[in-house]
């Protein structure tokens, strides 16, 4: 397949990079993996993955990377709040 056709876009530089080095470590380039997405495109007239808004379940899973607080009672909460 002749390929002669450029495409340019802008995304986030964190999500090139960690996509690029994705790819990388199963043996692909970023190139391949988005004309390999095309190609998925076109021969199945649909994505190759089912768009959705995130869920509440996806956000609070997001969290639990995030340091543990602990308030003891009602006014530690109010002055943990009150200093954020």
């Amino acid at each position: 397949m002749d390929m002669n056709a450029r495409i340019q876009i802008r995304t986030n530089k964190e999500l090139k990079e960690e996509a690029t080095e994705l790819l990388e470590s199963i043996g692909l380039d970023l190139t391949t993996a988005i004309n390999m997405t095309l190609k998925q495109i076109v021969n199945t007239r649909s994505l190759p993955f089912e768009p959705k808004a995130p869920t509440f379940e996806n956000a609070v899973l997001s969290t639990m990377d995030e340091p543990v607080i602990a308030v003891k009672d009602d006014d530690a909460f109010a002055r943990l709040i009150a200093d954020a």
